[in-house]
C-alpha cells in the first residue's frame, strides 16, 4: 500500500488542476457570465487541493503503510509546487 500512497501523494502535482480547468471549463460553458473560467477556476483549485487532502488522509487511516508513502509523494509535490512558484516570482517582469 506505500506505492499506492505514493502515487497519491505525487498526484497533487497534476490532478487538482485538471478536475479543476476541466470543471472551470464545463461550468463557463453552461452558467452565464458570472461564472466565467477565470473566477470559477481558483475556487474549484482550492477544493480540488482540499478533496485529493481528504482522500489521502482517509487511505491514511483506513490502509497501513499508506501514509507513509502519501506523506513522501505529498512533500515532494509540494516542493515541486513550490519550486515552481517561486520561479514564477523570479521570472516576472
Amino acid at each position: 500500500m506505500r506505492f499506492v500512497g505514493f502515487l497519491s501523494g505525487i498526484g497533487l502535482l497534476a490532478l487538482p488542476v485538471l478536475t479543476a480547468g476541466i470543471l472551470a471549463t464545463v461550468i463557463g460553458l453552461l452558467g452565464s457570465e458570472s461564472w466565467s473560467p477565470e473566477h470559477t477556476f481558483p475556487w474549484l483549485y482550492l477544493a480540488s487541493w482540499v478533496a485529493c487532502l481528504a482522500g489521502i488522509g482517509f487511505g491514511s487511516v483506513r490502509y497501513p503503510g499508506f501514509g507513509r508513502g502519501a506523506s513522501l509523494g505529498a512533500m515532494i509535490a509540494v516542493v515541486v509546487l513550490g519550486g515552481v512558484y517561486l520561479l514564477a516570482l523570479v521570472a516576472q517582469p
